[in-house]
């Protein structure tokens, strides 16, 4: 009996301590690595990440300079982290299936990100989210690029649509557009009439370690046709992408996928 009662007290002393759980489900795993990436967890201690890591709720990733990673969520989503660039896996919750329960909160805190959404927010959109401390990027289905710089928050669709919001106001955006808002308060966020250089360096050049295009692999076929098909994806119709063009035209292949590039 003193043994139950003394594993009892033990139990109840954890769980008030922050940070301390007795089985964390990973939020997702390291696909690919380059340079130096690390996770930081609750307890505050920073560790490489090497791929097949695994990373979870409220770890923070920081990528260093030249440093860029690529992961695979609990929800198939997928995301590439940009070199010199840090952001927080607030809250990433998925059971295995759409219930409601289902969410993503991601923080921006520096540089840029890729993501590919996953079944999070594939039919309650409102359940996955990406923002800093002045804006959020909401979605409906979709493929996008966020970076957070000191003028404001830079957003690209290629697949789908998203959202920025702010105190200044909202706009949408529709595939192969790029929006901005500013950090100058009450700004309305707004539409540009072409992508920042500095987008398609990170995506595209090697000089400086950003993540390029990678190959299409069956299983992102699968979810984005699988995504496409869905009315409430917004992967057709109004936003003017077919499920046959959506997949090849989300995840271009090139030279580098045979170097292990990521998103």
């Amino acid at each position: 009996m003193w043994k139950f009662c003394f594993a009892a007290i033990v139990a109840a002393c954890l769980a008030a301590v922050p940070g301390v759980a007795w089985s964390q489900q990973p939020a997702g795993h390291a696909l690919w690595v380059f340079g130096q990436v690390e996770r930081v967890g609750a307890d505050g201690a920073a560790k490489p990440l090497a791929k097949g890591d695994a990373v979870f709720e409220g770890d923070v990733i920081r990528s260093g300079a030249g440093s860029h990673a690529q992961f695979i969520m609990s929800d198939e989503a997928l995301l590439a982290v940009r070199a010199e660039s840090s952001l927080k896996l607030s809250k990433y919750t998925y059971g295995g299936r759409e219930d409601g329960t289902e969410r993503a909160i991601i923080e921006l805190l520096k540089g840029g990100l890729r993501s590919v959404t996953g079944t999070i927010g594939r039919h309650n959109k409102e359940n996955y989210q990406l923002k800093n401390e002045m804006h959020v990027i909401g979605i409906r289905g979709t493929d996008h690029e966020t970076f957070t710089t000191d003028a404001g928050t830079f957003n690209r669709v290629t697949v789908g649509g998203t959202y920025i919001a702010g105190a200044g106001g909202r706009i949408d955006l529709a595939p192969g557009e790029v929006g901005f808002a500013s950090r100058t308060p009450g700004s309305a966020p707004l539409r540009l009439e072409r992508t920042p250089a500095f987008m398609h360096l990170a995506a595209l050049s090697r000089a400086d370690a950003g993540p390029g295009p990678r190959s299409v692999s069956t299983s992102d076929e699968r979810r984005l046709e699988r995504a496409a098909r869905s009315p409430a994806s917004g992967l057709s119709g109004a936003s003017g992408v077919s499920a046959a063009s959506g997949p090849a035209a989300t995840l271009a292949c090139g030279a580098e996928a045979a170097a292990g590039g990521a998103l």
